[in-house]
């Protein structure tokens, strides 16, 4: 019979402590972005996901009878920070005001495999489901609600719309174009757009609100100005601007899709010697808290992350009591937060 992978030999085979990768795993406390993958890279190659995750709730569950009925599956994203992290966070502290726990399972094992996903399933038993990832494939989600009450939270509302599964998101459409109609009204009309990848419906929805505000203007979306990423990593974004601002001509604005890209763009821009917003206007998305801590501190388009988990728990918590939250989406409004990463183009007048 196999060993039973534990924390400890994870831990050995990344090199880190035990106390690093339980904060991983639990998204709790501060690790570097290396060290997460590197604990991420162990979990998935000793297989300790699939084993300790079930037997440690399962070890709960036989402690507490009541858990069983009380505990809600969070499928989550594997960032330890970003905007997808914060939700999780929201969505535990509001599951538990209305006294139930949540166990975090990451969107690798979803995606890894369905006899491993129907094997945690049967163990756990959850009263419900919340899934807060982008990058869950539409299969698992339709299999997961046909089973347990399920709602989509911010994320993947677009691909079930015919499932009857309960969604709460936000108009990701409108709150781009929105952003994006306040950088043409500042008179600026050379607008770069920094994205995700297409695969995520909110990141096509970005994309058109984007396009659509352009089009109002008669104005171009340039494909060397326009970069879609395959995450919401700093570092991936930095490399992309930096060959943003190989160009010859340069944006008069920056539109990016998350508070972590613009950041980037803040940070090259004024590594290059531009001046922020005299020189370069960025708006961000999310309002994270990283938003308010740069210099310039970011305009950003803030989401609801508390009324999107309230509501998200709402909706659950009807859907397992009557089965009445079927079909239901909840569309949730959006700010755009003004603050020093934007002004006029210079000469030019707002309107």
């Amino acid at each position: 019979m196999a060993k039973e992978v534990t924390m400890q030999d994870v831990a050995e085979y990344a090199n880190v402590s035990v106390a690093t990768v339980s904060r991983v795993l639990n998204q709790t406390g501060k690790v570097k972005e290396a060290t997460r993958t590197r604990v991420m890279d162990a979990i998935s190659t000793l297989g300790f996901i699939q084993n300790v995750s079930v037997r440690a709730v399962a070890d709960v569950l036989g402690r507490e009878s009541n858990v069983k009925n009380s505990l809600i599956l969070l499928l989550s994203p594997e960032t330890s920070h970003h905007f997808d992290a914060v939700l999780a966070s929201a969505v535990t502290k509001q599951a538990m005001l209305r006294g139930y726990q949540t166990v975090y399972l990451p969107e690798r094992v979803i995606n890894a495999g369905w006899e491993t996903v129907e094997n945690i399933l049967f163990r756990l038993a959850p009263a419900g489901i919340i899934i807060t990832t982008p990058a869950i494939s539409y299969t698992p989600v339709v299999e997961l609600a046909k089973r347990f009450p399920t709602v989509i939270c911010s994320s993947l509302i677009d691909e079930i719309d015919e499932t009857g599964i309960a969604g709460v998101t936000i108009d990701n459409y409108a709150a781009t174009y929105t952003a994006t109609k306040y950088l043409l009204s500042m008179g600026h009309r050379k607008l770069a757009y920094i994205g995700s990848h297409s695969s995520s419906a909110y990141s096509r929805q970005r994309m058109a609100g984007f396009r659509a505000a352009m089009e109002e203007f008669a104005l171009p979306v340039r494909a060397d100005w326009t970069f879609q990423l395959f995450s919401t990593d700093y570092f991936l974004a930095e490399e992309a601007i930096k060959g943003l601002f190989q160009n010859e001509e340069l944006p008069e604005a920056v539109l990016c899709c998350a508070d972590v890209f613009g950041m980037a763009v803040i940070n090259v821009a004024t590594q290059l010697g531009l001046r922020i917003p005299q020189d370069l206007s960025v708006i961000g998305f999310d309002d994270i808290d990283i938003a308010s801590m740069i210099t310039p501190a970011l305009t950003t388009v803030a989401q609801p992350v508390d009324k999107l988990a309230s509501q998200a728990c709402e909706l659950l918590l009807e859907e397992i009591n009557s089965s009445t939250a079927r079909n239901r989406r909840v569309i949730l409004p959006t700010d755009l937060v003004i603050r020093n990463s934007t002004g006029p183009r210079e000469g030019a007048t707002s309107r």
